[in-house]
C-alpha cells in the first residue's frame, strides 16, 4: 500500500461525499481510505455502509474523542507507505494525478516530504489562493520551519504528503496552533518538495468548523503557554511566538486589508 488517506468526519455526510468523490477519481488505486469518525450519531456510519469503495475502511470511535484525538487515532491506523491527513472539508482538485504525481516523486527524487498548494473556497462562493513565492517558501520550510509559528504558509494538513514512518501525532494539549505545531514538527530537519500545480482545495465556513466553535484569542493564549513549556521559554519557537504577536498587532492596526500569503481568485 503506497498512501494511506486519513479522513476524520464529525456529523457532516455532504463534505466527507465531496471528500471522497475527489478520491473515487485518482488514477492510482494503491492507497487505503481510513475514514475516522467521531459523530455523536449515526449519520455517517449510515452513509458509508451503503458506499463500494475499494480499501475503504471505516471507524467510528464511540463516545467520541475529540478533534485532535480523532486525528491521532486515524495516524496510528495508517499502514501506507505515505500518510495524507484529509479532513472532511478538504479535496484533491479537479486533478486526477495527484497521487500519482506524489508517488513519483518519492520515487524520483531524495525527499521525507511533499508541500502542495492549497485554495480556499467559502461558503459565499469566494475563492484564494496561495501567492506566496516557491523560492521563499521552500527557503523557509527547510531552513526556519519556526517561522510557520508566526505565520502558516502551507495551509490545511493535506497539504503535506509525508513518509508514514516520520509521522509524529499532534499535541493533544493545543487547538488552535497544533497543525502548525505538527508541521514544525515532522518537517524540521527534513528533505522537503515544493510542488506548485498540485492543489488541495478547503471549505471555510461551513457549520462545525473548529474556527466556529472556539473563542480564538484564548485559545491561542492558552497554545501559547503550552508551547513555551514544551519547548522552553528561550527556544527559537517562544522567539517566533512573540514575533507572531507583534505581527499580529502590526497587521490589525495598519494593514488591515493586506495579506501577503493569500490573494483572491
Amino acid at each position: 500500500m503506497q498512501f494511506s488517506i486519513i479522513i476524520p468526519t464529525y456529523n457532516n455526510r455532504s463534505l466527507l461525499k465531496n471528500a471522497l468523490k475527489s478520491l473515487v477519481k485518482q488514477r492510482s488505486n494503491d492507497f487505503e481510505i481510513l475514514v475516522v469518525d467521531d459523530s455523536a450519531n449515526n449519520i455517517i456510519e449510515n452513509y458509508v455502509s451503503r458506499l463500494n469503495i475499494k480499501n475503504l475502511k471505516y471507524y467510528h470511535s464511540v463516545p467520541p474523542l475529540g478533534a485532535v484525538k480523532n486525528w491521532n487515532y486515524g495516524l496510528s491506523l495508517a499502514e501506507g507507505k505515505y500518510v495524507i491527513l484529509l479532513h472532511h472539508d478538504e479535496y484533491f482538485t479537479e486533478s486526477t494525478n495527484f497521487l500519482y504525481n506524489c508517488q513519483s516523486i518519492f520515487e524520483n527524487l531524495d525527499c521525507d516530504a511533499i508541500v502542495v498548494n492549497s485554495s480556499v473556497r467559502f461558503t459565499d462562493g469566494s475563492e484564494r489562493k496561495q501567492k506566496i513565492s516557491h523560492k521563499i517558501k521552500l527557503f523557509m520550510l527547510s531552513h526556519f520551519p519556526s517561522a510557520l509559528f508566526v505565520s502558516n504558509i502551507i495551509g490545511p494538513t493535506s497539504c503535506v504528503v509525508i513518509k508514514r514512518d516520520l509521522v509524529e501525532p499532534f499535541n493533544e494539549k493545543l487547538k488552535w496552533l497544533v497543525d502548525i505545531d505538527w508541521y514544525y514538527r515532522i518537517l524540521k530537519n527534513r528533505r522537503i518538495t515544493l510542488v506548485n500545480d498540485l492543489f488541495i482545495g478547503s471549505i471555510h465556513g461551513h457549520e462545525g468548523q473548529i474556527t466556529n466553535s472556539i473563542n480564538i484569542k484564548e485559545t491561542e493564549i492558552a497554545d501559547k503557554f503550552e508551547l513555551r513549556n514544551f519547548y522552553g521559554k528561550w527556544s527559537i519557537v517562544s522567539f517566533f511566538l512573540i514575533i507572531r504577536g507583534w505581527a499580529y498587532f502590526v497587521k490589525r492596526k495598519l494593514f488591515k486589508n493586506l495579506n501577503p500569503i493569500w490573494r483572491k481568485s
